[in-house]
């Protein structure tokens, strides 16, 4: 039977929590935990979904009117809210729009932390994200083995590196397989325009998973394959309201297959005991994750409380421009212009345009190290756990 928000009250799961609004939708199944902190795209919540916030500029009522009414005809279960970091009580009108709606409202107390409300409710819904089997992952990888090796496809450059690309989705059930291939396929397509001719493989297994082995074209680089692949899988997600894991590895030309592919599946792993809600983690960035993860858990306003970046995301919005993915670009390339240009096939003089235009609406100093960091820790914030 599925979990409800009935169940969560009654048998008291979250301590000090309460049922506020929605009583008439206290029965919602809930199959899935959804962490939102900033609440800027609830159409990207799924049906069945609990979602999860602080209720960050929730009392601007003109901003998120119909946010109630935009859940419920989703079919999300509930909205559970937890005032005392950015507003101090729920607001009445979103409590009048439950009531109207019949879609429940929980109102969380400040002790719980977010990691200990998902682990319960993940627990008691009884999905997991793990990874999978042993015999899947070994008859992956005895399928990669054979096509790149017998086959000859990709593991035939001999002096190039080779990159090993292990996708998988975070949640899979035969009821969601159409929509988890389509996805698989986009990522594929991407792949491919980055591999050299001939120089790919790949596989795609029935629980959803997918490997791809590639040589990369001479003028791609691996970091950039890395940094748009990840924004490929946050433009799914938002989308289509399909997350994948994928690990990654490069393999020298003497290097054991199998080895770089049980360094991916150490990378699935870790983005799964980090919660991220989707990601790409390569291998040789591990460290780096495991510290990511300890500063977004002991300060979740990284991004909240850039009011900035929170600017240039609507301003997007509004305007069908691209000046998040231009300051993505600049920030991957370490605030080099000539690079970042040649990245988006623009001139330099272009690219120092949309730079001002981008300070203009966020009032930052993009020439300044720590305003750089700052806003690449923000945007990895909302990548990897949609923040």
């Amino acid at each position: 039977m599925a979990l409800t928000i009935r169940q969560i009250i009654e048998q008291g799961m979250l301590e000090g929590s309460k049922l506020v609004a929605g009583l008439k939708g206290i029965h919602n199944p809930i199959a899935w935990v959804n962490l939102m902190e900033i609440l800027d795209t609830p159409d990207s919540v799924q049906q069945n979904e609990l979602l999860i916030t602080t209720g960050y500029q929730l009392d601007e009522e003109e901003k998120h009117r119909d946010l109630i009414k935009r859940l419920a005809d989703r079919n999300v279960s509930g909205l559970a809210i937890q005032p005392g970091y950015y507003i101090d009580k729920i607001p009445q009108y979103i409590l009048e729009e439950a009531e109207k709606h019949a879609f429940p409202i929980l109102e969380l107390p400040p002790h719980l932390t977010f990691s200990a409300i998902i682990h319960t409710l993940m627990e008691e819904i009884g999905v997991s994200t793990s990874v999978a089997t042993d015999n899947e992952v070994q008859n992956l990888f005895m399928t990669l083995l054979e096509g790149a090796i017998v086959n000859k496809q990709a593991d035939n450059a001999c002096d190039e590196k080779k990159y090993l690309f292990f996708v998988q989705p975070v949640f899979y059930s035969e009821a969601i397989k159409g929509a988890i291939q389509k996805g698989i396929s986009q990522i594929k397509s991407y792949l491919l325009s980055q591999a050299r001719e001939r120089d790919f493989y790949f596989h795609t297994a029935d629980e959803g998973n997918a490997v791809f082995y590639l040589v990369l074209k001479e003028d791609t680089t691996y970091q950039d394959v890395v940094f748009e692949l990840t924004v490929h899988l946050t433009l799914i997600s938002e989308r289509q309201h399909m997350n994948y894991y994928v690990g990654v590895n490069s393999r020298q030309a003497n290097g054991a297959l199998e080895e770089a592919f049980g360094q991916c599946m150490d990378c699935i792993q870790l983005l799964e005991r980090i919660e991220a809600k989707r990601g790409v983690c390569p291998y040789d960035n591990i460290p780096f994750f495991e510290l990511f993860d300890r500063i977004q858990r002991n300060n979740r306003s990284i991004l909240l409380g850039s009011q900035a970046l929170q600017k240039l995301f609507e301003y997007d919005r509004m305007n069908d421009s691209q000046y998040v993915y231009t300051l993505r670009v600049y920030l991957s390339h370490e605030g080099n212009a000539s690079r970042a240009a040649a990245r988006l096939f623009i001139h330099r003089h272009t690219l120092l345009n949309r730079m001002q235009k981008i300070t203009s609406i966020c009032g930052l100093n993009m020439n300044d190290y720590y305003t750089r960091i700052y806003l690449s820790l923000a945007l990895l914030v909302h990548d990897f756990f949609a923040l």
